[in-house]
C-alpha cells in the first residue's frame, strides 16, 4: 500500500508571466508566447519575435533531415548522411 503526501505538490502562482531560469553561467528569461524546443541535449528558447526569422533556417534543416532519412533507408550510415547533408 502506498502513501500520498499531504497537500498539493505544486501551486500555481502566476499565468502568462515571464519565468527566469539561472545557473552559474547564464540567466534566461522565457516570456509568454516564446517557443521552447528541446531534445536529449538540452532546451532552446526561441523568442516569439524571432520566430519568423528562424522559419527559413528550420526549413533548410528539415530538408537535410529528409534527405538523410532517404539515404539511411538505402543503407548509408547516419554519420555518412550527416556529413553529406548537414
Amino acid at each position: 500500500m502506498g502513501t500520498t503526501p499531504p497537500g498539493p505538490l505544486f501551486k500555481v502562482v502566476a499565468v502568462n508571466s515571464p519565468v527566469s531560469v539561472s545557473n552559474d553561467s547564464q540567466d534566461v528569461t522565457i516570456n509568454p508566447g516564446d517557443y521552447l524546443v528541446g531534445d536529449a541535449n538540452g532546451v532552446v528558447v526561441l523568442p516569439k519575435g524571432l520566430a519568423e526569422q528562424a522559419l527559413p533556417l528550420m526549413a533548410k534543416q528539415v530538408e537535410a533531415d529528409s534527405q538523410m532519412a532517404v539515404e539511411i533507408q538505402k543503407g548509408m550510415t547516419f554519420t555518412e548522411a550527416s556529413k553529406r547533408f548537414r
